[in-house]
């Protein structure tokens, strides 16, 4: 899904190139007209023209997308070498043809659709290279296409409401908003306004529904990664309307500019000017720019969130140290005099010094490939049984941890009466926060067994009935769910808690665990290094809980820079747009640029506005795809499904996205050198003759 930002920008620099080529190739298209040409006959000739660079970039595509994946499997293979995950490169020829064929549609589409905007033309305006006049069939295709979007979008946004989509529902609200502005603009109301106005209600439209504020008109909406692709994309649109129609106010700055820069002020004057001038071109190269940028701030701002919860204290559910018996090799249970249980007494056979203990709960693991869990409907009739961890606690255990828990049963006003109820009642149980649905849960397949009926971001519920089954022994038992975790103990703790006694009253325990909570000064990693070693006879595996949680968040960060690595190739292709906008822009304004140096414009004018150009194109593009994506990761983390599963506080990646957006202005100036130093160098004589 994410890669869909760069296949968009990729898109719209095809639509740019061949733009670029039908502006320059104006006068001959007229000539081509006024001698009998058809319009069709025009748009046929783009498309043979368009279809020809398909194929072959196609090809190359292909190529290099297999390279990459290469690439990335290496990548992916060094990151989890230290893991039992194996990553072996597979090619697919069937795969590859695919590939193809998508990347030549796609790029066959956009070709389409260029060659029909662009064999729209005046005969004499395209001859004498003036700007096409508005007429009454412009405006009455613009009211007409305003309409059908209004229609469609209100077809959209009646399934999204009825199936509790949120990325249809916007998408269809956006919709009806585009074509509002169409039919104002058919009407010939001023369009700065008109525009300016819509994109901010779509840019406000998109923040209520990932805040979820609109729930308690439209109900409960479903969220996932079509919200993130469809939200992101309408909001990096909207933003690019709203700053192309109002990019005007930066002409204002220029007089405060001038009077400390006065000799820069042309050059600054006609590299702001020309691409306000062209905002259907300008607003392309902002928007490609601003998806790719858009994409790789969301996912690390995302990545830096749930790097922060998982991370966070309260994820160690009051816990510092796992330790993990051999099923073959248990601990004798016969003495019950130690204060710390069974393990307390190894230690202290083993001269480890217990008074760095605080407390030490034991927990009975049962079987994992045996044990699997089924909800039950209201009707009472079970649903898809799915593969479940199940734990049973001893009182020790649910006395002394400090899970939270983002939702309870009704009837519960404390995390501590749910745990309470568990250890009391052998038919309750509290379940890891994985199994409920929503983007911020790692169910992205369906193998993972997910609540149904249950609204995610809720603080209370019905107790869920469920069935624990044995598949072995054909043993099971009915329990209630009465607590769900919060999403940062869930990593550590996932499974379904029972006490101890409705483990072992329904399923035997393979093995035991131990969770041991130190002083506060002690060091967990060192001390469970030491038992370990001290437990070597047993044959006991034991860890630091922060210790795991660091791991594993660092091979999931690891991950993520790879994707936005990937991702980052979208930054080439818009960098790649910008030299070829400013190469094609030398050969288009020729005679502009000899007109300039006519009346008195230097080289290093000359040189110093295409830079700045680019600069200018650039800069809005990179703010533009960071400051909607800041705000829609910090709505979607304060809405009630982020924050009732321990969500409390937005952390953004400020230097990453500093690092980022410097990085790629850089290289946006540094692409336009070239280009800016051949126009610089044009005669004014020749630049003049030049037809």
């Amino acid at each position: 899904m994410l890669g869909l930002f760069t296949i968009a920008a990729g898109m719209l620099l095809v639509f740019l190139i061949l733009v670029m080529l039908a502006a320059e190739r104006r006068p001959e298209m007229g000539m081509s007209r006024a001698v009998g040409m058809r319009r069709m006959q025009l748009i046929q000739a783009f498309m043979a023209e368009g279809m020809a660079y398909s194929l072959a970039s196609a090809g190359l595509g292909v190529a290099l997308g297999v390279a990459v994946s290469l690439g990335m499997s290496r990548a992916m293979q060094y990151i989890f070498s230290s893991s039992d995950v194996e990553i072996v490169f597979h090619i697919e020829p069937r795969s590859l043809l695919i590939a193809y064929a998508i990347g030549v549609v796609l790029t066959f589409v956009t070709v389409v659709i260029s060659a029909w905007r662009v064999s729209r033309l005046s005969i004499v305006a395209a001859i004498r290279e003036t700007n096409e006049a508005a007429s009454r069939a412009t405006g009455a295709f613009s009211g007409a296409l305003g309409a059908a979007t209004i229609v469609a979008g209100g077809g959209l946004a009646m399934l999204g409401l009825r199936w509790d989509e949120a990325s249809i529902l916007g998408a269809g609200l956006s919709a009806g908003l585009i074509g509002a502005a169409l039919m104002a603009r058919a009407f010939a109301v001023a369009e700065r306004p008109v525009f300016t106005i819509t994109s901010l209600a779509a840019l406000a439209l998109w923040v209520l529904l990932a805040g979820g504020n609109l729930e308690p008109v439209t109900g409960r909406l479903t969220t996932g990664m079509a919200t993130f692709f469809v939200g992101g994309m309408l909001m990096v649109l909207a933003a690019t309307i709203a700053m192309i129609y109002n990019a005007e106010v930066l002409l204002g700055a220029i007089r405060g500019f001038g009077a400390v820069f006065a000799r820069a002020v042309p050059a600054v004057r006609t590299a702001i000017a020309y691409p306000i001038s062209n905002r259907f071109r300008t607003g392309a190269t902002i928007a490609m720019l601003s998806l790719v940028v858009f994409a790789l701030v969301m996912i690390s701002t995302m990545n830096l969130n749930f790097r922060r919860l998982f991370l966070d204290p309260e994820a160690r559910g009051g816990w510092d140290i796992e330790v993990q018996a051999q099923p073959a090799n248990p601990f004798p249970q016969d003495d019950a005099s130690n204060r710390l249980g069974p393990l307390g007494e190894a230690l202290d056979r083993a001269f480890f010094d217990t008074r760095r203990i605080e407390t030490i709960a034991q927990v009975q693991v049962a079987n994992p490939r045996t044990t699997q869990i089924e909800q039950l409907d209201e009707a009472g009739h079970p649903l898809k049984k799915k593969a479940f961890e199940i734990f049973g606690a001893d009182d020790n255990f649910l006395d002394e941890n400090k899970i939270a828990l983002q939702s309870r049963a009704m009837g519960f006003d404390s995390d501590r009466e749910v745990w309470q109820a568990v250890k009391d009642n052998p038919e309750n149980a509290v379940i890891d926060g994985s199994v409920v649905p929503g983007i911020n849960y790692a169910n992205v397949t369906q193998r993972r067994f997910t609540l149904q009926g249950y609204e995610s971001g809720s603080t209370s519920y019905e107790p869920f009935e469920v069935v624990v089954t044995d598949t072995t022994t054909g043993e099971f038992k009915l329990l209630h769910v009465v607590g769900i975790m919060k999403r940062g103990p869930s990593e550590t703790y996932s499974g379904l808690w029972l006490n101890e006694s409705a483990l072992a009253g329904a399923f035997p325990p393979q093995y035991q665990k131990y969770y041991i909570r130190l002083r506060s000064c002690e060091d967990a990693e060192a001390a469970a290094a030491e038992i370990e070693q001290a437990l070597a006879q047993y044959g006991v595996s034991a860890a630091s809980i922060q210790k795991e949680v660091e791991d594993e968040q660092a091979l999931s960060s690891a991950f993520f820079v790879l994707i936005q690595g990937f991702l980052a190739i979208g930054l080439g292709v818009g960098l790649v747009a910008l030299a070829v906008i400013a190469l094609r822009t030398v050969v288009e304004r020729r005679q502009q640029i000899g007109l300039m140096r006519a009346i008195g414009f230097t080289r290093t004018n000359i040189a110093l506005s295409f830079v700045l150009e680019s600069a200018f194109v650039a800069a809005l593009g990179i703010a533009n795809g960071i400051w909607p994506a800041l705000l829609l990761a910090n709505r979607l983390l304060a809405s009630d499904e982020f924050s009732t599963a321990g969500f409390s506080e937005f952390h953004g990646p400020w230097l990453q996205i500093g690092l980022m957006a410097v990085g790629v202005f850089v290289a946006s100036v540094l692409t336009t050198v070239i280009p800016s130093r051949q126009a610089s160098g044009i005669p004014p004589a020749e630049a003049l003759r030049y037809e």
